[in-house]
This record gives C-alpha cells, structure tokens and sequence, in this order.
C-alpha cells in the first residue's frame, strides 16, 4: 500500500492548476445536490464523511478534490496502486494507492480507510469508487463490496452517493454536471446492492435535474467567464 501525506502547497498548487485547467476543457462545472446541502456541508454535522460515486473518467478524483477542497473538507482519496504510481504528485495531495489485485492489499487498504474515518479530524472525509475500476459503463462494472464494509467498520460515518456526468449542448466545450444524493446516515447497514440503488437515485436525479433545466441551489467549481461590452 502507498500510503498518503498532505502538503498544504502542493495541493495549493493542484487547486490553481485546476482552475485554470477546467477552464481550458470545460464550459462549466456545476454541482446539485438534496435542499441544503451547500448549508449542511459547511457544517460540523455529516463528519466523517465518505463520498462514492462512478468512476468513468479520469476527471474524477480532480472534480472531488476541487468540491471538497471548496468546503473546506480534509479529504483523503482511495486510488490502486499502480495508477498513483504514475502520477506520484497526487500522494502528497491526500490520496493513498490500494493494489486491488491481492487480497492482502485490499485489506490493507480497508483498514487504512477505516483508520482515516476513526482519526480525530473535525472535517474528514474519504473519497473512494467502489466499482474498483474506470469504466464507462455503469452497467458494466457492479459496485465490489469494499464499500460496504468500510461503512460496517466506521459506523459513525455519513456516506454520500454522488454522480458526475460530461455531456455537450448548446456550448462549444463540454459541460460537466455533478449530483450529491441523499446522505446515508450513520448506523444504517446498507448492503452492496442498497448502496448501488443509492448511486443509481442518484444518477436518475441528476437527468432529472437536466432535463428540467433547473439551476436553484447550483454551486459552481468553474464556469466561464462572459466578456464584458461597454463604453469605456
């Protein structure tokens, strides 16, 4: 296992390089979520707190960094092994690497994350894909059952399903939308199964949302930037 460390400027750094970066790509990047949920982040409420969601790009992570990171959330990302490998900068921006492909190394891995929910931080959260793998098929890949069990270890933990969706429309770069399902709150011992059915209410409430165009309670982590006309 390669385990994380945090570096107040590197991930500083990672931050301005993002922005600047989803401006380049993106045309927007907004985010949805339940009534109140902007409020209830900023509180002391929901920690620790686990984000999972779909993994289909290799804008994920980023995205979650750039939103927990807009909170104020002392995040900590589950990544395997051999990709952290390949971008070492990330472990000193919180994210500690897994090998999935030994059962050893998936137990340490759950045991790491489960020591990062118990340790006393006031804004912890633990960011983790529980497909176990990129795919851009949800269908494709079921939910693994690593999930599940960090959450039977770390009752005291809340869980958040979120969804993250690229598409183009009227713009000519593409827009990235993102979800924030209903918490789960702690205590509830919610199967593999039940916490696939969350991120899947989650999905169908984002396509909702779009489909309505509705924009109230939208928090933006990048947009473009409209030229200003006038006299001057």
């Amino acid at each position: 296992m390669m385990p994380e460390s945090k570096s107040v400027w590197r991930q500083a750094l990672l931050a301005a390089y993002l922005r600047r970066k989803y401006r380049q790509r993106f045309y927007s990047v907004r985010v949805g979520g339940f009534a109140g949920w902007q409020e209830w982040l900023r509180s002391e409420m929901p920690f620790p707190l686990v984000f999972f969601g779909n993994h289909q790009t290799w804008w994920d992570g980023l995205l979650d960094f750039s939103l927990t990171r807009s909170f104020g959330i002392d995040q900590r990302v589950m990544m395997e092994a051999k990709n952290l490998q390949r971008f070492p900068y990330f472990q000193k921006c919180g994210v500690f690497g897994v090998d999935l492909e030994s059962a050893r190394g998936r137990g340490q891995g759950l045991l790491h994350a489960v020591r990062l929910l118990s340790e006393e931080s006031e804004r912890r959260c633990l960011i983790i894909y529980p497909q176990g793998r990129l795919t851009a098929d949800w269908d494709e890949a079921p939910l693994q059952g690593g999930l599940e069990a960090i959450l039977k270890r770390a009752p005291q933990a809340t869980a958040i399903p979120v969804w993250r969706h690229f598409h183009h429309g009227k713009h000519e770069l593409p827009e990235v939308e993102m979800q924030l399902g209903d918490p789960i709150l702690p205590g509830q011992a919610l199967s593999t199964a039940d916490l696939g059915d969350a991120l899947e209410s989650v999905r169908l409430s984002l396509f909702l949302r779009l489909k309505k165009s509705e924009d109230k309670e939208l928090f933006y982590i990048s947009r473009r930037i409209k030229s200003l006309r006038g006299e001057t």
